[in-house]
This record gives structure tokens, sequence and C-alpha cells, in this order.
């Protein structure tokens, strides 16, 4: 769509001029009052969700929204990056236990929506396996559970953000994977996979949150501020993601607006010391890509294989909601807010 940071526009690539995106023409022509949109996919089973242009619905979230600065290259922002500072695994039965060595945490983490799965640094893609009783498949690209028998259990894959915690739910986290021409894995018994739905990223240096993760978390992208000086709409980013837990397959709606200005995100409260890294220069094929197996479905057999077989990422497919099969409808709010319902392409 087109709702990320001007710096990441295509458009730049050919040497031209960044242009008034989507948000940018929201903001100019009085529709919203602050550069800011939230995401709510919903859950798993859920076949839509929808994106709210410039405010927040409290009545899609628990608790309260935690707000933290997205991490930069030389204080400009240009990608939706925050810091993850740990990462642990709560079983159905057993205690809770963390997930990779300390070495491998804090780490910056892309919130991408243009990804159907978690990127992992292959040290944590590997722990997480080995204590989900996963194996690598080199003919799904991901890690393969032995069985669907945890597919609805209790469990959870626990995120760490300077202390906040964003918990992913085992139901949400493993899935029945399906070959780009539509077909399914099989389980030799005829049965279809589970896998789970992480894998393991080209990049020690950036993780990639996508759709396994953001279903169960409500997102607010705080990008600007500044209204009309002189009659040009100048921007400056506030460059803050707002993070809360989401409340799945909730039926009732309470919109507030975003006014413009700084830490104006109704119900958020800004994580005080919130650890930030610096993200440098990174090519989009320098970023690994959360995407669904390929090839063709069908009898998957022994998972075998080590991630190394996997083969090379494929360049990022980019940084905001987009997808094949998309439908959109737009409809305009009276608290200044813009509405989007999508059917997502999961």
């Amino acid at each position: 769509m087109g709702v990320g940071f001007a710096l990441n526009e295509a458009i730049l690539q050919f040497g031209l001029q960044p242009y008034p995106n989507l948000v940018d023409q929201m903001v100019s022509q009085n529709l919203i009052q602050s550069r800011t949109y939230s995401l709510y996919l919903d859950d798993i089973d859920a076949s839509t969700g929808n994106i709210l242009f410039g405010g927040v619905d409290t009545d899609k979230f628990s608790g309260t929204l935690s707000t933290f600065p997205i991490n930069t290259d030389g204080g400009t922002a240009n990608q939706f990056v925050i810091t993850m500072t740990g990462l642990s695994l709560s079983p159905p039965s057993g205690s809770t236990t963390g997930i990779g060595s300390s070495s491998l945490f804090p780490v910056n983490v892309l919130l991408d929506s243009g990804s159907s799965y978690i990127s992992l640094p292959t040290g944590m893609a590997t722990a997480l396996a080995t204590a989900m009783g996963a194996t690598f498949s080199r003919q799904l690209g991901g890690y393969l559970l032995p069985n669907c028998n945890s597919q609805f259990s209790s469990g959870s894959l626990n995120f760490f953000f300077s202390g906040v915690q964003i918990s992913v739910p085992y139901d949400e986290l493993i899935v029945n994977p399906t070959a780009t021409d539509g077909s399914t894995f099989l389980y030799n018994d005829g049965s279809p996979a589970c896998m789970l739905g992480i894998l393991s990223g080209t990049s020690d240096n950036i993780a990639v949150l996508g759709d396994t993760f953001l279903r169960s978390a409500y997102v607010v992208y705080d990008l600007v501020t500044l209204p009309l000086i002189e009659r040009r709409l100048i921007f400056q980013d506030n460059q803050e993601i707002s993070l809360a837990p989401t409340k799945f397959n909730s039926t009732s709606s309470n919109v507030l607006a975003i006014p413009s200005g700084k830490n104006q995100v109704p119900s958020a409260t800004v994580v005080s010391g919130a650890t930030t890294l610096a993200v440098g220069t990174l090519a989009p094929s320098q970023i690994p890509n959360g995407e669904s197996p390929t090839g063709t479905g069908g009898a998957i057999g022994t998972a075998t294989g080590s991630t190394s077989s996997s083969g090379s990422s494929s360049a990022a497919s980019g940084f905001g909601l987009y997808g094949s099969g998309t439908t959109l409808l737009m409809g305009l709010s009276m608290s200044m807010c813009v509405v989007l319902g999508a059917s997502l392409a999961l």
C-alpha cells in the first residue's frame, strides 16, 4: 500500500524524489489528524482484519499500549524496526524456559505484515525447534513437528521488548503449510502436516516478526507530528511503535482519534529506558523474508537436513500491507479516523 517511511519508497531507487503517500494525503486532506495507523489481524482462523488510519480501537487489545522508539540508522528511520530483548517458551506442561543464549540479545526486529511467518537468527530458531521437538525439513524450508497434537494446547512463545511481554499461543504459532500451488503438505499417514510458523533467517543482526507474531499483537505505527506550516505540510517523524496483546475475536469497537503531536496515542505509555540499537544500512536482500514454502505439496516424509540447506532467502518483499487476493473496503469515520477492513492474504 505504500504506507511506510518516505526513505523506503521504491521510487528513490530511480533517483527520483519521494512522494506524499496514502497516509500523507489523508493528513493533508484533513481526514486524520496524525500520520498514524493501527493494525489488527485477529486470530489465525479469521478471514478479515483491519487497518485503522489516524486512530486506535481500544476494544481490540488488552491492557494498555507500550510505546517504543523505532531503531534508526543515524537518527533517521526507514523501516519499522524495534528491539527484542528476550524470548521464552511456556510449554503446556513444565516450566517456562529461555530460548537462545544471552549473546543473541538484544536484536533488531522488523515488524513486517508482508511476511507470513517469523524469521529468527539461526541460533534462536534452532533452539526453539529443539525445545518444541521440531525437526528441520528441507522440503518445507522450515521446522516440522512430529505430529499435530500440540496445535491447540495451552503453550505459548513469549517475546520481550524492554520488559514488555507479547505472548503468541501455540495455536497461532503452529500452522498447516501449503505450497505455492495451493496443495497441502502431508504426513506419511495422509494427515495435514504441522510446522512452526518460524523460519531460520539469513542474518544474525535482524529478525522479522511476520503474521505469526503480529496476529497476537495490536500494533500502532506513529510516524509524524507537525501540521501545516507556511502552506506546506511538513512531516517530522515521531518514529515510534506501540504494542499491546491483541484481543482475539473482538466484536465491539471503541475508536479514538490520535491527535497530532508527540506521544498522543490514546491508552499508550512510553516505556522508560527502552533498549535501542543501531540498524545500520541493510539492503533488502540482507533482510530475511518470512514467506511460505515453495514447490508442490504432498507427502513430506521424514524431516531431515540442516538449516544451511534451505537455500538463500529471497529479497524482502516489502514492509507494508500487501498480498495477492486482497480485497479492500474503506469508509470514513466521523471521529477523524479512517478504517480499512481487509480480507488479508495471510
